[in-house]
């Protein structure tokens, strides 16, 4: 096999996470008077973090421009994000499932001597529970945002995850569903698989620059020999 360390991303990859988050998003922003969204909208808004989920969801794709401006200040943005961060806490597994075919892709892996990980850019321990509950102990490391550490794409989390493992860029790949992904193995220096199930398009993957696309779990062991 070309790689023998394989790091996951979590939503869109792992795990459909998607009818959860919007559970949590829709369920703050009624708490606050704000319009309910729907599920692709939300599905375009996950990839880089939950504040950054709820900044889109307050003010808009254009929430740098805006944001302590209309429709809320600063500071009722902050609780409607806390607001979220404890709804989505105790609702993080009520709908999340695997992908079809994940398990037994991650279970060929461990077989065949992979060291298994997962980054992702979901806070830590909503990471670390969901994980837990549909895999068990399958990954050696899994980490989500914490705090001072970058989120992806920056590659200090690969960085860290390959020096616990004792592994190499050129050997580790980075499995993952969205630009993030395709941007943080290309600063990394890992190879990279792109996920076609996950809540990215074909045409946005490949304008974002991926160049190896798995349809279905069982390509990323074919993409993988």
């Amino acid at each position: 096999m070309k790689y023998d360390t394989v790091i996951f991303d979590l939503d869109g990859t792992l795990l459909n996470t998607l009818e959860d988050l919007a559970a949590a998003d829709n369920y703050a922003l009624a708490q606050y008077g704000l319009p309910q969204l729907d599920l692709d909208t939300v599905r375009r808004y996950i990839g880089r973090g939950v504040r950054n989920l709820m900044m889109k969801s307050v003010y808009g794709p254009a929430f740098e421009e805006r944001f302590g401006k209309d429709p809320v200040d600063a500071d009722t943005f902050e609780a409607i994000f806390q607001c979220y961060r404890r709804y989505y806490s105790e609702h993080v597994n009520d709908r999340t499932c695997t992908y079809d075919g994940i398990p037994e892709l991650v279970e060929k892996l461990r077989r065949e001597g992979c060291r298994l990980a997962v980054l992702s850019n979901k806070y830590d321990q909503a990471v670390k529970d969901l994980i837990k509950a549909h895999f068990g102990d399958v990954f050696e490391v899994v980490l989500g945002q914490r705090e001072g550490v970058p989120k992806k794409p920056d590659p200090a989390a690969v960085h860290e995850i390959m020096e616990q493992l004792g592994a190499v860029p050129e050997r580790t790949v980075y499995i993952g569903d969205s630009d993030v992904d395709v941007k943080t193995a290309e600063n990394a220096g890992t190879g990279s698989i792109i996920c076609l199930w996950g809540f990215r398009g074909r045409e946005e993957l490949l304008e974002a620059g991926a160049e190896v696309l798995a349809e279905k779990p069982e390509d990323i062991w074919t993409c993988m020999q």
